[in-house]
């Protein structure tokens, strides 16, 4: 019997102590994740410092050991007065990279705003319902090494950005996303980004009338538009080519621009990285002079070949039959005109040939507007340095090798 009760005795001690043993394995466990989470948010403050702001936090909720939400966040610009409040930031799958660098599977912000004043020292309101992002990557922006790339596949998603002037909205996107992915086991990655329905109201700019009044003359009370840019880049080659970069705008036009730069390896743009982030830690009035050597780093970049371009949605015959009223003469009057007005503008480039391909693709535009474009497609792709340098001091020659086109249909 004592035996017996010896032997419950010590069983349910041993309960006691298994059960005390996983308490406080599981009290560790907790203690060590949230220790963990804590020390991943310290570093994203230091990150945020190296990009020249400073941000605090209400609450930190810990879902796992490489997953937590930051409730109540303050970010403040150094230099200005007025913060950046956002209700909530939830990171997935967060990992530490060397230095101060960080990455995480995913990215969930709701409810950033900032309400603040502008330079007129108007009031301005900036809100953003919510954001995703995967394959969410800050590198430590001084580390040199650091992949410029840490992903194969990105995405964002911003839902309901809007910008309100002294109570006004000027400025609504409902959405803007983009993917950018790297092609299968190479060094390119390729993508796209939108905002889609974009939408601006000029009678709320606060410019004495003038926007609003001139777009109303021309029957324009609200500007809808579409902003699409599609680039591929080859990290290794350096070759960057901007496919499109188009801003759309319903029953006015879309401006459109095509561009192919080579030179642009990762190893530069990883530079330029480390270059800026160590910009921002310079006093202000030194901060010009080392982004004019960040620039100059840039000579080298070359230009393989440039198209800009201008689709006409009805703009165009609105602008001149207002013109046209306002000078007291026919439209067809206006059209002859300004093929004439270019003429001399372009006398002083003393390009005949040059001023007879442009001469003639206005002419034809205006004739049936449609889309006009304007391009430069050297032979021999030209180091931006070598451009300036030419712009300045041999105009006539870069022209020639720019081998400039022009064209309308």
């Amino acid at each position: 019997m004592t035996f017996i009760k010896s032997k419950r005795f010590q069983s349910g001690f041993n309960l006691r102590i298994v059960a005390a043993v996983v308490f406080l394995a599981l009290l560790t466990g907790v203690w060590q994740v949230s220790m963990a989470s804590e020390r991943l948010v310290q570093k994203y403050q230091e990150l945020a410092k190296l990009a020249g702001f400073e941000f605090t936090y209400g609450d930190l909720e810990i879902h796992s050991a490489d997953s937590f939400t930051l409730n109540d966040i303050t970010l403040i610009r150094f230099g200005l007065e007025d913060p950046v409040k956002i209700k909530s930031l939830k990171l997935e799958g967060v990992r530490e990279l060397s230095g101060n660098g960080l990455a995480a599977q995913s990215l969930q912000l709701t409810g950033l705003s900032w309400d603040g004043v502008n330079a007129n020292r108007e009031e301005l309101i900036i809100s953003l319902r919510e954001a995703r992002v995967d394959g969410f990557y800050m590198p430590d922006p001084t580390d040199r090494q650091a992949p410029f790339f840490l992903f194969d596949n990105y995405k964002v998603a911003l839902n309901d950005l809007f910008v309100i002037l002294e109570g006004n909205p000027v400025f609504g996107i409902p959405l803007i996303a983009g993917e950018f992915n790297r092609s299968d086991n190479s060094t390119k990655y390729g993508g796209f980004m939108k905002a889609s329905g974009l939408k601006v109201l000029p009678a709320n700019f606060n410019d004495n009338g003038n926007i609003s009044r001139q777009l109303k003359g021309l029957g324009y009370d609200t500007l809808n538009m579409d902003i699409n840019l599609e680039a591929v880049w080859d990290l290794e080659s350096g070759l960057l080519e901007l496919n499109k970069y188009e801003f759309d705008v319903a029953d006015v036009g879309a401006v459109n621009i095509q561009m192919s730069i080579g030179g642009y390896n990762e190893e530069l743009a990883r530079e330029m990285r480390a270059s800026n982030a160590e910009i921002q830690s310079l006093p202000a009035d030194q901060r010009a002079l080392a982004s004019l050597k960040v620039l100059e780093s840039m000579g080298a970049l070359t230009l393989q070949s440039l198209k800009l371009s201008f689709r006409d949605n009805s703009i165009t015959d609105k602008l001149l039959t207002r013109q046209a009223q306002a000078m007291g003469q026919p439209v067809e009057n206006m059209k002859a005109m300004l093929p004439i007005m270019l003429s001399g503008a372009l006398a002083s480039l003393q390009q005949p040939q040059l001023a007879a391909k442009l001469i003639g693709a206005v002419e034809q535009f205006l004739a049936q507007p449609g889309t006009i474009s304007v391009g430069a497609n050297p032979d021999e792709p030209l180091t931006f340095a070598e451009i300036t340098g030419m712009a300045t001091s041999l105009p006539d020659l870069l022209i020639e090798k720019l081998n400039i086109t022009a064209e309308a249909k």
